[in-house]
C-alpha cells in the first residue's frame, strides 16, 4: 500500500513538471518572432535585401553586392553588369565540345573561370544525365545558343536569356517568356525554368521550396543584367530562397524582368580574387562569363 502511495505520489511530481516545461515551452515560442509565408510565398517579418545597396566595384562595368542576414540564416550575392561597357561575353561549351550524340563531358564554374581568364562566370542552362549520374555525361535541356549557333534546341514551356550585340560592339539582353520566341540573331542565349518577373511584376507560382537559386535579371532598358546566387545546400549557413523571393531581390537591384536559371547543387558563381561559396559545386553542362576585351 505504502508503495502504491508513493508511486502516485512521483506521478503527480512528474505531471506537474511536464505541465510547467510545456507552458515555458509554449511561452518561449510565443515570444519568439517567426519567419511568416504569406500566399506568395515571401517570407513577412525578415530583411530578405539590404536597405541600402552599397555595390562594390569589382572592375569596370561590373560591380558585387553580397548579402548575409544571419538571423534566417541568408547569404546571396548578386552581380551587376553594365552592357553598354566593352566587355567580352564567353561561354561552355563550344560546338567543340559537344559530341554527336548532344552531350559535353561538364566543367565546374570554377574551372572554367581560370581557363577563360575571365571576370566572373556563373552556371546557366538546366541538364540531365542521359546515361545515370555515374557516367560524366551531361546533357542539356533548354536552348543554349554560342555565337549565333544554336547547340541545343529550344523548349517551349520555359523562359530564356538572350544577347544581342549592338553598334557599339556592346550587348543589349531580353528575358523571353518561351526559348521558342528567340529570334534568329541571337548572339546567345541562354535557357532556364520559368519567368519570375515580367513587366515589374512578381509571378506567383503554386508550389515552393527554399533552395540554391541561380537567377537574372535585366532593367527597362536592357543594358544591366543582374545576376543573383543564392546559397542553400548548407541550410544552418543559408536556407536558400524560393522562386518569388528571387523575384522580389532582383526588382529590388533594378530588374523589371527576370528568370529562374539552373539551381540546386549546379548553381554556383566565382569571382576572380573573390570567396563566394560555401560549398563544392558540381560540374554543369551550361556556363557563360564576362571578361575583359583586350
Amino acid at each position: 500500500m505504502k508503495n502504491i502511495i508513493l508511486f502516485k505520489r512521483a506521478l503527480v511530481i512528474k505531471l506537474k513538471l511536464f505541465f510547467i516545461t510545456l507552458s515555458c515551452l509554449f511561452f518561449f515560442i510565443s515570444c519568439v518572432s517567426l519567419p511568416t509565408l504569406k500566399d506568395n510565398h515571401i517570407r513577412q517579418n525578415i530583411q530578405l535585401y539590404p536597405e541600402q545597396w552599397n555595390w562594390k566595384e569589382i572592375y569596370s562595368g561590373i560591380s558585387l553586392l553580397s548579402y548575409i542576414e544571419k538571423n534566417i540564416p541568408l547569404k546571396w550575392d548578386m552581380i551587376m553588369v553594365d552592357l553598354k561597357q566593352n566587355l567580352d561575353l564567353i561561354s561552355y561549351p563550344s560546338i567543340n565540345d559537344i559530341k554527336s550524340d548532344g552531350t559535353n563531358k561538364g566543367l565546374t564554374v570554377k574551372e572554367f573561370l581560370k581557363q577563360s581568364d575571365s571576370i566572373f562566370a556563373v552556371n546557366a542552362t538546366p541538364f540531365l544525365y542521359p546515361k545515370g549520374r555515374l557516367n560524366s555525361q551531361r546533357k542539356l535541356v533548354g536552348l543554349y545558343i554560342n555565337q549565333g549557333i544554336v547547340l541545343s534546341p529550344a523548349v517551349e514551356k520555359y523562359a530564356a536569356l538572350a544577347f544581342f550585340s549592338t553598334e557599339n560592339s556592346t550587348y543589349k539582353a531580353v528575358i523571353y517568356d518561351s526559348q521558342i520566341q528567340v529570334p534568329n540573331n541571337a548572339e546567345y542565349a541562354f535557357g532556364g525554368f520559368f519567368t519570375i518577373l515580367k513587366d515589374n511584376q512578381i509571378i506567383p507560382f503554386k508550389n515552393y521550396s527554399f533552395d540554391s537559386r541561380m537567377a537574372v535579371g535585366i532593367n527597362e532598358n536592357q543594358d544591366k543584367l543582374y545576376i543573383l546566387f543564392c546559397q542553400g545546400e548548407r541550410k544552418t549557413k543559408s536556407t536558400g530562397l524560393t522562386f518569388e523571393e528571387c523575384a522580389l531581390i532582383l526588382q529590388k537591384a533594378g530588374a523589371k524582368d527576370a528568370l529562374q536559371l539552373d539551381g540546386g547543387g549546379s548553381a554556383s558563381m566565382e569571382i576572380k580574387n573573390e570567396s563566394i561559396s560555401n560549398y563544392k559545386a558540381r560540374s554543369v553542362a551550361n556556363i557563360f562569363a564576362f571578361k575583359d576585351i583586350f
